[in-house]
């Protein structure tokens, strides 16, 4: 028979203490009644109260990326594109005013001067669409263009019936949606309407100097008509992608124009 190790006596039913391993009666068998050499740690795993630990704030949101602008790109082959573009605008300028069918009454040089504005109406409006174009990620350079060059090698011809000034388009490749295609177009005109709005102060300004009120009271009527041929809401012009993302925009910069082309014509020409 085996003893109490508590207290020696003997029993019939020992129970096994499952902390220290003895072997105790009925009366000792719990932990406190025979003094368990490991009571206190099993007092501390019965009086202890539950601990929360605490579930971690979560890590600070990173600071917004802050998207770098990368810089406006050309390609030579763009370059070269570009430059024969300019000559060709250029000469297109001067068939206009060689022209006898048309009475400008100016001298070779103020002609000259007038040929030279072509240029800028041209550029500005190419580099505006490929600026807003790259700043959205875009792949966009200038290209001559077959029929353009075509258009605008007739179009130097003294005799030519009509004056297009199209060499080329700026070619755009990338994800974009509406919204980005709209804004690259609309920077070709704006620009024109910025050169024509610039202009128009300082012809009167300049009013009693002939060459720069001459070369002001022409660059508002050459970008003004640029531009606002450009806002036609018709096929592969910028108009129409204008006004297919934002009417009311298309709209306002429309009226804009015509309001200075209809300026030029009326009381500057």
């Amino acid at each position: 028979m085996p003893y109490c190790q508590y207290c020696g006596k003997e029993i019939v039913l020992p129970f096994v203490c499952k902390y220290c391993g003895g072997i105790f009666c009925e009366d000792h068998r719990l932990p406190e009644a025979h003094d368990c050499p490991y009571m206190p740690r099993v007092k501390e795993w019965v009086i202890r109260p539950t601990v929360y630990v605490p579930v971690p704030p979560p890590p600070p949101a990173p600071a917004p990326q802050i998207v770098e602008v990368k810089k406006a790109r050309f390609s030579s082959t763009e370059i070269m594109h570009l430059f024969i573009g300019c000559i060709l605008i250029l000469l297109v300028g001067f068939s206009l005013f060689m022209d006898p069918r048309f009475i400008f009454g100016v001298e070779p040089f103020m002609a000259f001067l007038l040929a030279l504005s072509f240029i800028p109406a041209f550029l500005f409006h190419e580099l505006a669409h490929k600026f807003v174009a790259q700043r959205y990620g875009c792949w966009a350079e200038f290209r001559l263009i077959e029929w353009g060059l075509i258009l605008t090698l007739l179009s130097i011809l003294p005799y030519s019936p009509l004056k297009i000034i199209a060499p080329g388009a700026v070619m755009i490749a990338g994800g974009y949606d509406r919204d980005v295609v709209g804004k690259i177009a609309l920077a070709g005109p704006c620009i024109n309407l910025a050169l024509a709005l610039i202009s128009l102060p300082l012809y009167f300004i300049f009013a009693t100097n002939p060459i720069i009120a001459g070369l002001m009271r022409f660059n508002i009527y050459l970008n003004s008509f640029l531009g606002l041929f450009n806002m036609l809401p018709l096929g592969i012009l910028d108009g129409k992608k204008v006004f297919d993302w934002r009417p009311d925009i298309g709209i306002i910069t429309l009226a804009a124009l015509a309001a200075l082309f209809g300026i030029s014509i009326m009381y500057l020409l």
